[in-house]
């Protein structure tokens, strides 16, 4: 149990230091794109940790 503790509080400062990095322009205008969907479902192609492309996006409503 103490292992999982650990990997856990690992887990929280790489994100902790992730979320001090700067946004690349890629990252800053695929996050613009995603808040402009209301809704639906999108495909995101990465390369080199970097998003390229945003494939499709696709609407879906459940009735």
């Amino acid at each position: 149990m103490i292992g999982r503790c650990f990997a856990v509080n690992n887990d929280m400062n790489d994100s902790k230091k992730f979320l001090n990095e700067e946004f690349t322009e890629k990252e800053k205008k695929l996050i613009r794109i995603l808040r402009e969907i209301s809704y639906g479902e999108a495909k995101i192609t990465v390369q080199d940790k970097q998003p390229i492309r945003i494939k499709e996006i696709t609407k879906s409503i459940k009735l």
